[in-house]
């Protein structure tokens, strides 16, 4: 008998079971591309005569290593309490779910442990099904041979759903306690991971009574499993919640949205009734620190009610990071649905005259070559410096960094408008058929995603990019309908050329008009600053970001009190300094900047 059962065994079994899950495994998501899934802000679209945005994921990750060890132990005890022991799926519970289902006819649930739970939240279809479990169990070891437990824990905490639009831990924490994930108390820890089971039901803003009294279950479980103390435990129910007192704004991110929608549907395709999972280049804390350096300055509520604004800061690869169109989305007082970020036109002021400097440092001037800065002959007293006075025989860097009109003008006569017009149309800005001198002072019109993209080109060596927000798309199943392939680099100008004007801007910041922007990192940039104050800007850039920030009103009126080095320059650095402080990202260089990689830049396999 046993003889025969192992022959059926090696005959039958074991290649039908080999050949199920190879069949399973055919089209598996590559365990290569988690790295790059996990992160990032994802758009959930439902396909139909129209793209239409259903839902959003926005990730606030934190390193598992700064949570407590209670926010972990919380969330094991609960949900999967044999996590550091089993190899991607339990097989106790599987079996009990299986009779469960196969036997007693009952639904199939239950039996996920945290590693497939991350399985299915970045991967698989969420209808309950035999093929979807097997297909995630598969996937689960998949996880567990990539990664060790404490990564898979990270990937789970990160991307986990509280409820009330909480995905992961930090924007849990920020939502129901108003303090970060690594600050929570036990009790508090408690209450987060009894979310887990129903995050619309069991959070503690929709449902208090429920949520407490699952907090108590899994501190009872932490305690079972021998995670707490009995003092431990008992002293969490008399701690209960501490609430913090920070106030974490929601992020805005339908301009973002709207401008990424019709750069999906080029690239969809015909699948029309599927809903799929749009990963984006988006920084949610970024786009948090954008809005608040804007919106706590100009519009409703601040001393500028009047006036509008817009921010935009793209990784050196041309990755939109951040996107704040106005200084409020939707109707009423100070909001609309215009994108000020890329559907505005405004004049460009001074920020345009790098652009003229290039071309001169292009042809071989360098920044310690002489020019005059006077009014023209024959022209009066055009143009004039904003201070009304000039300086007579000044260095070309001395005369952008205190961005002085009469220099620029006569730099401009001597290379010509057609030749600085059309480096400009290979930085990316629009220029006009005919140029004349007064191109030089920036009296034409571009948006701020050309002007970013422009300084981003100077910023990496010289390289042009091309902006973009879509990193890749995916079907319910975590299939690759469209990966981001890095274009061929296209040069405008030579690297030492683009180092020489980018040391010239870091001066402008650092002596010039752009002062009130510094922030503590190498950093370059330019103020800029129309007639009337109509306009006011601010482009700079660190190793790490390129940034932009545009104030005016969108009735084309003057404001009172606000130039490029102003409010702009103020609002630019703060949105530097939350970034780079934010996120810990290291001192660089400006010279470390060119031809780095971003978040679109990883491809993977499929």
């Amino acid at each position: 008998m046993k003889r025969l059962f192992a022959r059926l065994l090696f005959k039958y079994l074991l290649p039908l079971l080999l050949l199920g899950g190879l069949w399973l495994n055919w089209d598996l998501p590559q365990t290569a591309n988690f790295d790059t899934l996990r992160q990032g802000f994802h758009l959930l679209v439902d396909v139909a005569e129209e793209v239409q945005v259903v839902d959003y994921i926005h990730n606030l990750p934190v390193a598992v290593e700064q949570l407590p060890d209670h926010l972990k132990n919380a969330v094991i005890a609960i949900e999967d309490h044999r996590f550091r022991y089993h190899p991607g799926f339990d097989p106790v519970a599987i079996a009990a779910a299986l009779w469960d289902h196969l036997v007693e006819d009952r639904p199939l649930r239950g039996a996920s442990t945290l590693t497939q739970q991350v399985a299915k939240n970045l991967f698989v279809n969420p209808q309950q099904t035999l093929t979807r479990k097997l297909r995630e169990g598969l996937l689960a070891l998949k996880l567990e041979w990539h990664y060790d437990k404490q990564q898979i824990l990270e990937m789970y905490l990160n991307h986990a759903y509280f409820g009330r639009r909480a995905y992961g831990v930090e924007a849990a924490a920020r939502r129901y306690f108003g303090k970060r994930a690594t600050q929570v108390n036990l009790y508090e820890s408690a209450l987060l991971a009894a979310s887990l089971q129903a995050p619309g039901r069991l959070n503690l803003h929709a449902n208090p009574q429920g949520a407490h009294s699952r907090a108590r279950l899994v501190l009872r479980q932490m305690h079972r499993y021998g995670l707490i103390d009995q003092t431990a435990w008992e002293q969490a129910l008399v701690t209960g919640v501490q609430p913090g007192n920070r106030r974490f704004r929601d992020i805005d991110y339908q301009y973002f949205r709207d401008w990424i929608i019709p750069r999906l549907r080029e690239r969809l395709g015909d699948y029309r009734g599927q809903r799929l999972r749009v990963i984006t280049t988006l920084d949610s804390e970024l786009q948090i620190y954008g809005e608040l350096a804007l919106r706590e300055r100009v519009g409703p509520g601040t001393d500028h009610p009047n006036v509008q604004g817009a921010l935009l800061a793209l990784s050196p690869d041309g990755a939109v990071r951040a996107m704040v169109g106005g200084t409020g989305y939707g109707l009423g007082q100070g909001r609309s649905t215009f994108n000020r970020t890329v559907q505005a036109r405004r004049q460009l002021g001074s920020t345009f005259k790098p652009v003229v400097y290039l071309e001169a440092l292009r042809r071989g001037y360098q920044p310690q070559d002489p020019i005059l800065d006077a009014p023209l002959a024959g022209r009066g007293d055009w143009p004039r410096n904003h201070d009304r006075r000039y300086r007579g025989m000044v260095t070309l860097e001395q005369a952008l960094a205190e961005s002085l009109n009469g220099a620029t003008v006569e730099l401009m006569r001597q290379l010509t408008p057609t030749a600085v017009a059309e480096l400009a149309g290979r930085l990316g800005l629009e220029v006009p058929l005919e140029p004349e001198l007064d191109l030089a002072l920036g009296t034409q019109e571009g948006s701020l995603l050309e002007l970013v993209s422009a300084y981003t080109t100077v910023a990496r060596g010289g390289t042009a990019v091309e902006p973009y927000g879509i990193i890749g798309i995916l079907d319910s199943a975590g299939h690759v309908l469209y990966w981001r392939t890095p274009p061929a680099p296209r040069r405008v100008v030579e690297i030492p050329v683009a180092l020489k004007l980018t040391h010239i801007l870091a001066m402008a910041l650092e002596e010039g008009t752009g002062r009130q922007a510094g922030f503590g990192h190498p950093a370059a940039g330019k103020t800029g600053t129309t007639q009337q104050n109509r306009d006011a800007w601010f482009v700079g850039y660190s190793a790490h970001l390129i940034s932009g920030v545009w104030m005016g009103r969108d009735d084309q009126g003057p404001m009172t009190g606000i130039s490029g080095g102003g409010l702009p320059a103020l609002a630019w650095e703060h949105f530097m300094r939350n970034a780079h402080y934010g996120l810990g990202l290291p001192h660089r260089p400006l010279e470390a900047v060119r031809d780095s990689g971003g978040p679109g830049t990883a491809v993977p396999d499929s």
